[in-house]
């Protein structure tokens, strides 16, 4: 469907295959006889307060269970519990509690926002578009599946549609700061930067604790050129997240294109420290499950490093483990990004120090991870 073609990872895979191609057939390997082998920014939503617990504490699961004991038929139960499932990744435990819900209450617009959520982060784009508008559709004023869906049309670049869906969701309720976040970011990518201004400014006004509106307009800034505006938005955003991974990563790009290379430095080490504090035990025990499985079939793991990042936190999850590739997308994303600059290789900004890549970016991207993988699979 069209919905599925706007999609990143199918957008990423149809560029890498192509690299993939490419550098086989200019190294002959299809003559060889060796071409063998097998190959986001939402802000926090009102249930992830107790989701957040919910990796660290059982007692949150004995209480949902006492909770439906006490009554079956609470269907806002499930929809927390979806939230809980959703938020640990546990996508199908997540859908069964979200449908369990509309089943007892087939006009619970929360369950179908939860459902929409769930889709939209495992990119099934269809589906959430689908279960966003059934929110809207029972209930018109929920404001939140108004964003969510108009953040939906964001990604695939429906540009008009997005605009619609977050009117109305300030016309049900002026003071969604997200709302006034969300505008903000449209208009930046749509490339109307003065226009974008506005909006994260009303949303701090009506929020002064709104650390996304402090971060992007920060980005605003860095795009605009005017880096003492952004270092102090950047700031701000710490102020209110000290250790926000991505408000560093942010702070280290911005000094290093202000020429400050020992606080570069500095932001890059925070950063890069507290990207290996915050995987977590499920994503750790996930990428060691993938390779066992892998490992089984017989087939060659290749563990991608963001664009920027290091890749030492990837290796430590395997160890001495010999069996894995990695593919470090450090060095020649920060030299490509010297050599021009950060819009030539990136839409947006979303991590602070990288963003989703441009189509330049993809195939940069794609030409690593193939570069690689012909070297360490094939000795090319």
């Amino acid at each position: 469907t069209w919905i599925f073609q706007h999609c990143r990872v199918y957008r990423f895979g149809r560029i890498l295959c192509m690299q993939l191609l490419k550098k086989f057939q200019k190294k002959d390997i299809y003559d060889s006889g060796r071409a063998d082998f097998e190959r986001k920014p939402r802000g926090d939503d009102p249930g992830t307060a107790m989701a957040k617990a919910g990796p660290k504490n059982d007692r949150v699961d004995l209480e949902f269970k006492k909770a439906i004991e006490l009554d079956p038929k609470n269907d806002k139960v499930y929809v927390e519990m979806g939230r809980l499932y959703q938020f640990r990744g546990k996508y199908s435990r997540a859908e069964i509690s979200f449908r369990r819900a509309i089943a007892l209450n087939p006009e619970n617009d929360d369950a179908y926002a939860g459902l929409g959520m769930l889709f939209q982060d495992q990119d099934k784009l269809s589906q959430a578009e689908a279960s966003f508008k059934k929110a809207i559709e029972i209930n018109p004023k929920n404001d939140k599946a108004c964003i969510e869906l108009g953040r939906l049309y964001h990604t695939i670049g429906q540009w008009r549609l997005t605009e619609d869906f977050l009117r109305k969701a300030l016309e049900t309720n002026p003071k969604n700061d997200m709302a006034y976040v969300e505008l903000g970011q449209l208009y930046r990518d749509q490339g109307k930067s003065p226009q974008a201004e506005e909006p994260f400014k009303r949303a701090i006004e009506l929020n002064p604790e709104n650390f996304l509106a402090f971060f992007e307009l920060g980005v605003l800034y860095r795009d605009q050129g005017k880096l003492s505006q952004a270092e102090d938005s950047f700031r701000r955003a710490l102020g209110i997240r000290p250790q926000d991974e991505r408000t560093l990563g942010a702070m280290a790009s911005l000094y290093e294109e202000m020429g400050k290379r020992e606080l570069a430095k500095e932001y890059t080490e925070k950063a890069g420290q507290l990207g290996w504090e915050n995987q977590t035990a499920v994503t750790v025990n996930n990428y060691r499950k993938l390779k066992n499985i892998l490992d089984r079939k017989g087939i060659k793991l290749v563990c991608v490093q963001y664009p920027v990042r290091n890749v030492e936190p990837l290796k430590r999850i395997f160890g001495n483990d010999e069996g894995v590739i990695f593919v470090d997308n450090e060095r020649v994303f920060k030299e490509a990004v010297k050599r021009s600059d950060y819009k030539e290789y990136f839409r947006d900004m979303f991590a602070g120090d990288f963003g989703h890549c441009t189509q330049k970016g993809n195939e940069l991207l794609a030409q690593n991870i193939a570069d690689v993988i012909l070297k360490e699979v094939f000795d090319k």
